[in-house]
């Protein structure tokens, strides 16, 4: 009996833990492909498969993460949209090939698609004709140490 519930502690630990660290990762991951540090469809595509996992949905500030990328990343990257339709075969791949037992089973496929599409209807020309890009802050997530766990950063980024 005691055994069970110390392991049901270390599970609800590793649990937290997890996502912490998942939440961490995926805000490096974005930072550095925003950035254009990094370039990776297979990355991209784990980040697809994170924002509409349904095992995720209570990941508020993960998703939040995800999101604000996902909006920035097609017009604010030269070749983004490249990136973006390399990462949806294997993207869709996942979806069809996860098995029934798995959360990404219950992804809706056309909304990915839908989703995908949007990303890379984005019109890069009307910023590469001179047209002036507006600031605009948004509000990061960024992940700190410590009892405060997340925090919340301001940061501006140009849209066109």
């Amino acid at each position: 009996m005691i055994l069970i519930d110390v392991s049901k502690e270390k599970n609800d630990y590793c649990e937290k833990t997890c996502a912490t660290f998942r939440l961490i990762i995926v805000e490096g991951f974005c930072r550095l492909i925003h950035l254009g540090h990094l370039e990776s469809p297979s990355i991209l595509s784990r980040l697809l498969l994170l924002w509409f996992n349904p095992a995720t949905a209570d990941e508020d500030m993960l998703r939040q993460i995800i999101g604000v990328f996902f909006q920035t990343y097609p017009i604010s990257v030269d070749g983004a949209q490249e990136q973006i339709q390399k990462a949806t075969l294997p993207t869709l791949r996942a979806l069809a090939n996860a098995p029934s037992s798995s959360p990404i089973a219950e992804i809706d496929q056309e909304a990915v698609v839908r989703f995908i599409v949007s990303l890379t209807r984005v019109n890069h020309e009307s910023r590469r004709d001179g047209c002036h890009a507006v600031r605009r802050a948004v509000t990061l997530p960024v992940a700190t140490g410590g009892a405060a766990g997340v925090s919340r950063a301001r940061a501006t980024v140009a849209t066109a």
